[in-house]
């Protein structure tokens, strides 16, 4: 499960890297999720790729994963409040929508 999947990129190198890997995807951001869909429908390993639009606090599933990644964003600098920028600027600061203590917790049930 690759958690907070933006474009997709990670979870198709996993893909990629495990050719018997089922991987799958959850990602908040509609602009994000949709262009991570249009990426695994696009790739080789489209049979493979599965795509949810959710917050992985509240993501469920059935699935039990062997192996969950993420790329979190790469810094905090303590402002927890939502920029009004772009979406590369309000995920480097998604700290205030994931903090790393419920990305764990999420992580942890799945």
């Amino acid at each position: 499960l690759d958690v907070g999947t933006g474009c997709g990129i990670l979870a198709l190198i996993a893909a990629q890297s495990f050719p018997k890997a089922a991987v799958e995807a959850v990602e908040v951001d509609e602009g994000s999720f949709q262009q991570a869909i249009d990426n695994f429908k696009n790739s080789k390993f489209s049979d493979r790729l599965r795509g949810f639009r959710a917050r992985v606090q509240e993501f469920k599933t059935e699935e039990k994963y062997d192996v969950v990644i993420s790329n979190p964003p790469f810094f905090f600098d303590g402002n927890t409040k939502m920029l009004h920028g772009s979406r590369r600027e309000i995920a480097r600061h998604a700290g205030a929508c994931l903090p790393m203590k419920e990305l764990f917790q999420s992580v942890a049930r799945l």
